[in-house]
Formats: C-alpha cells, sequence, structure tokens
C-alpha cells in the first residue's frame, strides 16, 4: 500500500474536526483462528428480529494497542462475562419490521434533516432519514440488505430494546471482532492489498467525491454495501464486516483516557460523557485507519450516512421486547441503563434525549437544531 502523502493526512485531520471519523489499515488474514466463539442458530440465539448471533464464552483477551493511539493505550487484560452478539449489522429490512411492529420514527424523520456526505464533507441533508440515505429523492429500494444509516444512538438503542437485545459495550465489540490472538485487524494482521476484505474509501468512494479513497483499492461500492458482502474479511468468531462498511454504536461514553483506569473485569465504560463510543470504520474511512483497536465517538444525537450498529446480548438476559408508542407501562420495556421509567422514543432535543433514555448526567449546549454536527473525536 502506498503511503499517505502529508497532504492527505492535513485534509483527513482537517476533515475529521467538521465531522470526519478517521479509520486505520486493510490487511490480509492471519491463519490463527480463535474457535471458541460459535454461531447461535437455534432460535435461542435470535431476538425479536430473527437475525443470528454468535455466542462469545466468557474469559480474558487483551483490550487496547500499545503500538496504537494514545486513546488505545495501555494494552491491558481484560475479563468478560459471556454475551452474544449480532452476526450482522442491522439491515434496512431489520429496521423495517421493527418499524412496522413499533410505529418508531428516527430522530432525523422528527427532525426532518440528517447529515450525508456531500463533495468533500457531510453536509446538512435535508429530507435524509434511514428511508432516504441520500437525501429525499434517494430510497432504499434494492438495498434493503445493506445497514441501516441515519440512525442516532437513541435510536440504535430503541431498535435493540425491541429485539430483546442491547448495544454491546466497547470491550465486548472489541473481544467480538478481534478475537483471543491479538489480531491488529478483523481477518489478521498483515497488510491487504486488494478491496476483498472490507467496504473503505477506496476508488468509488473517491469517484463519489471522498478526496482520500485509495485509487489502488475498489471494493465495488461508493457508499454502503450489503452486509456479508466481504466474508474474506470476517473475525476470528465469524463476524461480518466488523472492519468498514458502516462505524457501529456501542453502549460506552467516550473518554480519551478511559484504558489507564478501567475495570479489567466486564468494563462499562465511563459514568458519564458527551460522546458515545463508534468502532469499526465505515466507506468512508481511509485504510489506514480500520484496526480493531481504533476507537473513535461521536455526538449521541449525531445521524449519518456513516453511522449504524449491531446488537448484543448478556447469556442471562431474558430477551423484553421494546412494545412501541401505543405500549402500557406494564408491557412496555423498561428502558435506559439506570434512572430510566417508561418511554416510547427519544425525544428529538439531543441532551435531554440522552438524560431521559440513559439517568447519566451530561452537560447540556445550545444547540440550533435537533440534530447536531457529527463532533468526531480524533484517537
Amino acid at each position: 500500500m502506498e503511503a499517505i502523502d502529508t497532504r492527505t493526512i492535513r485534509m483527513i485531520r482537517c476533515l475529521a474536526l467538521t465531522g470526519l471519523t478517521l479509520c486505520a489499515t486493510i490487511v490480509l488474514p492471519g491463519k490463527s483462528v480463535d474457535p471458541a466463539g460459535t454461531l447461535t442458530r437455534s432460535g435461542a440465539g435470535k431476538g425479536a428480529d430473527d437475525c443470528p448471533m454468535v455466542a462469545i464464552p466468557a474469559g480474558e483477551f487483551v483490550l487496547g494497542a500499545d503500538d496504537g493511539s494514545a486513546d488505545q493505550r495501555p494494552a491491558h487484560r481484560v475479563r468478560l462475562d459471556a454475551f452474544s452478539i449480532d452476526l450482522y449489522e442491522v439491515t434496512n429490512l431489520r429496521f423495517d419490521r421493527f418499524v412496522k411492529a413499533t410505529g418508531y420514527r428516527t430522530v432525523a424523520e422528527r427532525a426532518g434533516h440528517s447529515f450525508a456526505w456531500k463533495f468533500v464533507q457531510w453536509s446538512t441533508a435535508r429530507g435524509a432519514d434511514w428511508r432516504h440515505p441520500r437525501g429525499p429523492r434517494s430510497s432504499i429500494d434494492g438495498a434493503m440488505n445493506h445497514p441501516v444509516v441515519h440512525v442516532t444512538w437513541d435510536d440504535a438503542s430503541a431498535f435493540c430494546r425491541w429485539a430483546g437485545k442491547r448495544l454491546p459495550t466497547e470491550a465486548e465489540w472489541e473481544r467480538a471482532a478481534r478475537g483471543l490472538d491479538g489480531r491488529r485487524y478483523s481477518w489478521g494482521s498483515r497488510e491487504a492489498h486488494t478491496g476483498r476484505y472490507a467496504n473503505f474509501a477506496d476508488r468509488q468512494a473517491k469517484l463519489a467525491g471522498v478526496p482520500w479513497g485509495h485509487e489502488g483499492f475498489d471494493d465495488g461500492f461508493a457508499f454502503t454495501a450489503p452486509v456479508g458482502t466481504f466474508p474474506e474479511g470476517a473475525g476470528p468468531h465469524g463476524l461480518m464486516d466488523t472492519t468498514g462498511n458502516v462505524w457501529e454504536w456501542c453502549h460506552d461514553w467516550y473518554e480519551k483516557t478511559y484504558y489507564v483506569t478501567s475495570p479489567v473485569k466486564d468494563p462499562p465504560g465511563p459514568a458519564s460523557g458527551e460522546t458515545r463510543v463508534v468502532r469499526g470504520g465505515s466507506w468512508a474511512n481511509h485504510a489506514a485507519f480500520l484496526r480493531t483497536t481504533a476507537r473513535d465517538s461521536s455526538n449521541p444525537g449525531c445521524a449519518s450516512d456513516a453511522i449504524g450498529f449491531r446488537c448484543a446480548r448478556s447469556r442471562q438476559e431474558p430477551g423484553l421486547l421494546y412494545r412501541g408508542a401505543r405500549a402500557a407501562p406494564a408491557t412496555a420495556q423498561k428502558i435506559g441503563i439506570s434512572g430510566s421509567r417508561y418511554r416510547t422514543e427519544p425525544r428529538i432535543k439531543t441532551w435531554s434525549a440522552t438524560v431521559a433514555t440513559t439517568g447519566s448526567p451530561t452537560r447540556p449546549r445550545a444547540a440550533r437544531s435537533s440534530l447536531r454536527k457529527p463532533t468526531i473525536a480524533r484517537p
């Protein structure tokens, strides 16, 4: 892979300040495979969305990387309880089933806009939402197996509750994507030289206006790709698309120095914060930033065409369902991490929604609109 020139690095850093998430390097598959994770195909391994899940056993693994960016250090061993995680990112088809079952409306739909890539940056796109990813004249017809986008952290959490699941913690996400052998990338630790392993900023993205799209790679997609398109890039447990395609929301608040003081047993993330963790990189990210250990974050009220999610579930969780706007409190899912009672959907206002659905304190800011421009923290 050719080196990234200084001008390109400066451009990436500049655009990161206006909402562009950075990514990490593509590599070839390694030979070491962790066989402990098993694909659960029975009904017990699925939620209301009927997606197969991968069962990850309890145990220790190395979280972070000493040769990574500052927020990935120090590498340290943590122990996680057993959990399961979706094999695929949540698709438009699965999200559509949720919406039809509950009547849910996303924050972007209620706000009337979201953020989509236009020319050389993310810009406000009037009428953009999960059904119209490029704006009001676009649709998801023929793309029902693509990952859903234009969903905020609250939207993703609402889907997970309906499915009897939750968002994965950051540590769970990395354990599932990385396995036990300390690999740098989902498929190994060597650099890849083709576009067969992930959907990232390649020649197609460059044609769509992403200036750092790599001319030497062509994965066949300018924006999102159908989930499971790149089986050669699957991780040690078989998870698809943990590298590229879309960034994935995690449960945790983001803190740059969290690894310095985080607990060694089931780290839950900081108690509060201003941004939530996103993992995995997207179609808009340069191949030089797609490591399994790469951390980034976004405002929880951000919705864009580059952020989606997948769900997880603890082994002991009962799988209660989110019932939607017309559910009685006695039958509705009790939502939130702490402090919440029964709510049917998050409020449009970003910061009040965060407090209402998580019970965690935040520092409210004056907002000019219901959706904020992404505030991606550079690794």
